[in-house]
């Protein structure tokens, strides 16, 4: 399939030029030409973009999709709390179900123009599985419980996966130190150094997480117990870092390593604020997530960035576009679809903006017009989608 783009303002999120009415050539699933001049390229199909914003689409570096089925669960809970109730609702699933309600959130993202994700829930065989059919980049991390049987699992799961050129990439890690056994910890430690992955957990979410690692761990912090153990060999990082010590920001740094924080989900849970500004100044990696649907009512990465920004106003809104963008991409091992370049990855959306200023401050997920992932345009079948996860979110939550 060829497909050529035209009349396009194209946002490239490189350090290159902004093109204000450009062309985009996608030759399969990457793309093969982009500037001003319209090139010599038979495409298959023409896209007039009638001088939208083109722009590769946004990464959600950490996600729960299948929660979508206890949106306003447990509301006005604290952390510990709220996972206190909904552990008991997530002991309920089948596999099936983390198939249908994660391709419902999966509509939620590409409608507001996420083309790839960071999952971490159970049944990842499933969620793998789900995103293939429905034409979504999936970033899956499989998390060990200390039994041979998953072990297996993950093996088989990344023999499949790892080395193809394809929409799945597998990815290894556990929940949290709190709530890691040490058979959990050892099949990570084994796993990752076996296939040579980076390490990612939920990290320093509250300052009762630390406290309590710093109590259980010799004095270690959630950050410095995972490097003990060797867990940052091969890169990786945290999801949230609220409150990182200055010993865990020397680690990160010196490791890059990377930080995703969801500033929705947060603010819901009332966990406190990453302080982005700080993390921006000394030069740490930050990528953005929504979380699940649970902690966070919306999916929307543009709301994401909207906080992240209306937190930290100093940061500059391009920046603030690289954490949704670009640095999401790497914190997933996806650098081929971090930018619009010759050679990437046709991860592309469109967005109806009048003008680049006016691109995170304004735009709503309603704006996004064409979603591209790896050269495609997804086709769901939406009034399937729904139906399946509506009748079992209502049982479920029977």
């Amino acid at each position: 399939m060829k497909t050529l783009f035209i009349n396009a303002r194209i946002l490239t999120m490189t350090d290159g030029p902004v093109f204000l009415k450009g062309y985009l050539a996608v030759s399969g699933s990457t793309i093969s030409y982009i500037g001003e001049k319209k090139p010599f390229f038979r495409a298959d199909k023409i896209v007039d973009c009638h001088n939208m914003i083109l722009m590769p689409g946004l990464k959600n570096a950490h996600t729960h999709s299948a929660m979508v089925f206890l949106r306003h669960f447990a509301e006005g809970l604290p952390l510990q709390e709220w996972l206190s109730q909904v552990y008991p609702m997530e002991a309920k699933l089948t596999g099936e179900d983390i198939y249908w309600l994660s391709q419902a959130a999966y509509l939620e993202y590409i409608k507001g123009g996420t083309t790839a994700f960071f999952d971490m829930y159970f049944f990842p065989d499933m969620i793998a599985k789900s995103a293939v059919d429905f034409g979504i980049r999936c970033v899956n991390l499989y998390m060990p419980n200390g039994t041979e049987e998953r072990r297996k699992l993950i093996e088989d799961q990344f023999e499949k996966f790892l080395h193809q050129d394809c929409l799945v990439r597998p990815m290894i890690g556990y929940h949290a130190e709190y709530t890691a056994d040490e058979g959990t910890l050892q099949d990570v430690s084994s796993i990752a150094e076996k296939y040579r992955l980076p390490v990612f957990t939920h990290i320093s979410e509250t300052q009762e997480e630390v406290d309590g690692c710093i109590k259980r761990r010799n004095g270690m912090s959630p950050v410095e117990f995972m490097d003990s153990r060797g867990f940052f060999k091969y890169g990786g990082g945290g999801y949230h870092c609220i409150y990182l010590t200055e010993k865990d920001q020397v680690l990160f740094a010196q490791k890059n390593l990377y930080i995703v924080s969801c500033p929705g989900s947060n603010m819901k849970l009332k966990d406190g604020t990453a302080p982005l500004s700080k993390y921006w100044k000394e030069n740490l990696i930050v990528a953005l997530g929504t979380d699940g649907a649970s902690s966070n009512e919306s999916l929307s990465m543009w709301r994401e960035m909207r906080l992240a920004h209306e937190q930290n106003p100093d940061i500059p809104l391009f920046d603030i576009l690289k954490m949704g963008t670009v640095n999401g991409a790497h914190a997933m091992h996806i650098p081929s679809s971090d930018t619009l370049s010759k050679g990437k990855k046709a991860d592309i959306i469109m967005v109806d903006q009048p003008d680049f200023d006016s691109l995170l401050l304004k735009t709503q997920d309603s704006d996004v017009k064409a979603v591209m992932i790896d050269g495609a345009f997804p086709a769901p079948d939406e009034a399937k989608i729904l139906k399946e996860s509506d009748e079992r979110t209502k049982w479920l939550r029977s």
